[in-house]
């Protein structure tokens, strides 16, 4: 299978450059930016816009093996690179009982504000778990993803959650229910625990792969309005490089499969790739079990107490900025509130005005009888 390239002649999007491919199923495959992955994996979506804008929304983007087999299933609403062996993907329809309720209630003020301090709770608890390290891969509270693993057909490593985030040891899952606890799952180790199975985990060699140089300029295709000139990337070893609304009813049409007589012939640019650029398979980690307390050890303990403490201060500075903003609302509102008294109050005055001459203007009437 190749990847060819095409420039866009669609109106949202003129002479923009545009990657795809035409696998077995003979559909077109649109490359999304950034969606070859150095281990020969490819990103893609049937939505040529998508490929272009990732604001685009859509419900069929997917991975392929180097071989053109499926690796992901071509039905996600978002997936995005961690690094060449882990990726974030986002389901297009949430199946978690937590995200189902939450979004029956999206519209609702109150439970809109409810999810919302539950999002920073469960956010900031992360940090904690996940230390000086850690960082957030995901976080939508009307969501869900897991992560997958580019070694074999849909294979997760975690469980579907809202909030996703790693540190250099483990992958952290959690739902958008903050009473709930977090799923740990261990990346380095040989073997990790989850539900009572074991899962492996073992990195994959990667090889070393140069860059593509030549852009050849012509394929017409009505359906999807590409004007694409062919080009050969040699079984997608490409470059290395890095890759949140429900769209059910966004089906893509399904375009024709491009002809070798609708292609005019153009040099190939292939890709050259060093066997020997591998990286080792095996992490051995020292058991730190008997290693002697010393001053330095100390230092470092120290430092990463102090790291997580000045984190911890952080997180508690924006909790203080929150209640802020929130004690101003309520400021804002007594004054709005108190502002309408008033506007009563002469309003009162005006009605009590009338009533008195109408009371007058009463007295009046019973005299002239």
């Amino acid at each position: 299978m190749e990847i060819k390239k095409g420039i866009s002649q669609m109106a949202e999007y003129p002479n923009v450059e545009i990657n795809y491919v035409v696998p077995m199923d003979g559909q077109m495959y649109y490359v999304l930016r950034d969606g070859v992955l150095a281990n020969g994996a490819v990103i893609a979506t049937l939505d040529p816009k998508r490929a272009i804008d990732n604001k685009v929304v859509t419900d069929t983007i997917g991975v392929f093996a180097e071989d053109g087999t499926v690796l992901i299933d071509f039905d996600k609403k978002d997936i995005k690179k961690i690094d060449d062996d882990f990726l974030v993907v986002v389901n297009s329809i949430p199946k978690s009982t937590e995200v189902v309720n939450a979004l029956k209630n999206e519209n609702d003020e109150i439970s809109k504000t409810m999810m919302k301090d539950s999002a920073t709770s469960i956010v900031d608890r992360l940090l904690v778990e996940m230390g000086i390290s850690g960082e957030m891969l995901f976080s939508d509270p009307y969501s869900e993803a897991n992560i997958y693993r580019t070694d074999g057909v849909n294979k997760t490593v975690g469980i579907d959650a809202s909030f996703i985030g790693k540190n250099d040891d483990n992958f952290y899952f959690h739902t958008n229910d903050a009473s709930t606890s977090t799923t740990i799952i261990g990346i380095k180790e040989d073997k990790v625990e989850m539900g009572g199975f074991e899962m492996p985990t073992d990195f994959t060699a990667i090889p070393s792969v140069a860059p593509a140089t030549d852009i050849p300029p012509v394929l017409e295709h009505e359906d999807n309005k590409l004007d694409i000139n062919q080009s050969i990337f040699g079984s997608f070893k490409s470059v290395e490089n890095e890759i949140s609304n429900i769209d059910t009813n966004n089906e893509q049409e399904i375009s024709p499969v491009a002809q070798e007589d609708d292609i005019i012939p153009a040099p190939s640019s292939e890709l050259s790739i060093a066997n020997d650029g591998v990286l080792p398979n095996d992490q051995v980690e020292e058991d730190n079990n008997d290693v002697p307390v010393t001053e330095s050890n100390n230092d470092a303990v120290l430092d990463n107490v102090i790291a997580v403490m000045k984190k911890m201060i952080e997180e508690t500075s924006k909790l203080n900025s929150r209640i802020t903003e929130l004690e101003n609302e309520i400021a804002a509102k007594e004054e709005e509130i108190a502002e309408k008294n008033e506007v009563i109050s002469r309003e009162e005055s005006k009605k009590n005005a009338l009533s008195d001459l109408l009371n007058e203007a009463n007295e009046v009437l019973e005299n002239i009888e």
